[in-house]
């Protein structure tokens, strides 16, 4: 379980970071969609408390994590 910690962390971080510059900089579109991110975050940590084992999860949070940080460039 512990694993799922650092991803969910990571991706809290990076979409309020990049929510908080889309405010500053008055993107609204992207606003809404670092929004949802917030929440894919959270329903990835609740899958992942619930199916530690599943490789699919891990895969899932390291693509989410990727297009995540890949986005914006």
């Amino acid at each position: 379980m512990s694993y799922f910690i650092i991803p969910f962390v990571i991706s809290l971080i990076a979409a309020s970071r990049l929510r908080r510059f889309t405010k500053a900089n008055n993107l609204p579109e992207l606003e809404k969609q670092y929004k949802y991110a917030v929440y894919v975050s959270v329903v990835l940590f609740a899958v992942g408390f619930i199916f530690p084992d599943l490789f699919a999860v891990k895969l899932i949070w390291h693509i989410f994590l990727l297009v995540l940080v890949g986005f914006p460039f």
